[in-house]
């Protein structure tokens, strides 16, 4: 992952959560950062089945 946070026009922050990934056929869950989204571990191996990385998205206006 490149960057974890950007601001968009000054207006919005937007903040990446690493939440699971596949490598050599192995999965890697970020537990703490899964259970604190209300999903399950479950939900991201099923997704992790078609793709390498999971990640999350949030975001909120900017306080300046």
């Amino acid at each position: 992952m490149i960057i974890s946070s950007m601001t968009v026009n000054e207006k919005y922050v937007f903040n990446y959560i690493h939440l699971g990934c596949k490598r050599g056929g192995n999965m890697r869950l970020c537990k703490r950062e899964i259970e604190a989204l209300g999903l399950s571990e479950e939900q991201i191996e099923h997704m992790l089945e078609n793709c390498e990385c999971i990640y999350a998205i949030s975001h909120k206006e900017s306080e300046n």
